[in-house]
């Protein structure tokens, strides 16, 4: 029982900090874009690095949010197979729903994988108007694959363990 409050806990702390931070860099890149959107209107100097903080901000609102969405099952999904078996066999159907997720858990282990190499290259340069290390683009790419493994695998679990799928 201790282990599923912490898993509980472990996942509400998750879920309030990734909505925190969506918000805040929303909040942020609308304010931003607004500036710009002024400034280029009334043709004044804009700030030279403003574009590299909109790209990261999307980047930090994207993968996070993805996050959320995978957590929430509010993800575009593919269901034909499960869908088309219906309720009537029910072994076939938690088949399909764990070859389903084992897929998903080949690719995200895949982009893990992946996202740690480019990071561990792109550590090493900068990005060209903001001195921070371009491995910050990828951070929360990685993060998102790894709690989204962790999710799947959670899924995994659930699936195997109930009676129904």
């Amino acid at each position: 029982m201790v282990a599923r409050d912490i898993t509980i806990f472990f996942d509400k702390s998750i879920t309030r900090f990734f909505k925190l931070s969506c918000l805040i860099s929303y909040m942020t890149l609308f304010v931003i874009v607004f500036y710009v959107v002024v400034v280029r209107y009334l043709q004044l100097s804009s700030i030279f690095w403003i574009d590299d903080v909109i790209n990261l901000l999307m980047v930090w609102i994207v993968f996070p949010g993805a996050v959320l969405c995978f957590q929430n099952k509010d993800h575009v999904r593919v269901t034909f197979f499960t869908d088309a078996i219906g309720r009537r066999n029910l072994a076939l159907q938690k088949f399909f729903i764990l070859i389903n997720y084992a897929l998903i858990l080949f690719f995200l282990l895949f982009l893990v994988k992946g996202i740690w190499k480019l990071m561990s290259i792109a550590s090493q340069s900068v990005l060209p108007r903001i001195p921070i290390a371009k491995s910050w683009w990828f951070l929360p790419i990685l993060i998102s694959a790894i709690l989204m493994v962790v999710y799947t695998i959670s899924q995994i679990l659930f699936v195997i363990r109930q009676k129904r799928p």
